[in-house]
């Protein structure tokens, strides 16, 4: 819940955490889309899922990286770990940035300084 004082509007942990997760998400999906145009560019159109492939094997095996496995199970696996990793990281990044009292004080609502010190982070 956001609080309000004289100085404006502050943003408490949770909702930290939750701008954190979102902001994760939309991380991952531009980062996959990244590594699987990558993939296609350096090792051929078939490779395109490849990055999908690997992150599904986490969980189905390395039988999942055979190009005689499902796709499908592959490739939705693959979305679904990528997903909910990258909405974890961007919370745990979400919570961190709350503890940093600069930021946290601020009255902008806005993803720019967390993503500036996740770039500075090297994340």
């Amino acid at each position: 819940m956001a609080t309000t004082s004289m100085t404006g509007t502050h943003l408490d942990t949770s909702q930290w955490a939750k701008q954190g997760m979102v902001g994760g998400i939309v991380a991952g999906i531009i980062f996959a889309m990244f590594e699987m145009v990558m993939a296609a560019l350096m090792d051929g159109a078939n490779a395109f899922f490849m990055p999908l492939r690997m992150i599904g094997a986490m969980v189905l095996g390395s039988e999942a990286l055979d190009p005689g496995y499902s796709l499908v199970t592959a490739a939705l696996a693959g979305v679904v770990v990528h997903m909910v990793m990258s909405g974890i990281f961007g919370m745990v990044f979400g919570l961190m940035v709350s503890m940093v009292p600069a930021i946290a004080r601020s009255r902008e609502h806005s993803w720019s300084r967390p993503a500036s010190l996740a770039c500075c982070c090297g994340w």
